[in-house]
């Protein structure tokens, strides 16, 4: 059942992270608190692999600069 609802996550378009999280609070319900032996490692592997495309980026020198020279408040608070 378990499976099922990973599979069930991951058509539903559900990123790793999440279906990660799902999974880690179903193993924390069933296998901790209830001693429920599930197989671990049989469940995760249905979880897809991550594919984030994170974009972040350190900060130039030049994007500091612009930052505190800005002339608009909103940006001058981050200061």
């Amino acid at each position: 059942m378990v499976i099922g609802y990973v599979e069930m996550l991951r058509d539903k378009g559900r990123v790793h992270k999440t279906i990660a999280l799902h999974v880690a609070a179903i193993l924390r319900f069933f296998v901790d608190l209830n001693d429920v032996p599930l197989n671990k490692r049989k469940i995760t592997m249905f979880i897809p692999s991550d594919e984030s495309s994170h974009r972040d980026k350190p900060l130039t020198l030049e994007d500091i600069r612009a930052i505190l020279q800005a002339p608009d408040e909103r940006t001058r608070a981050i200061r």
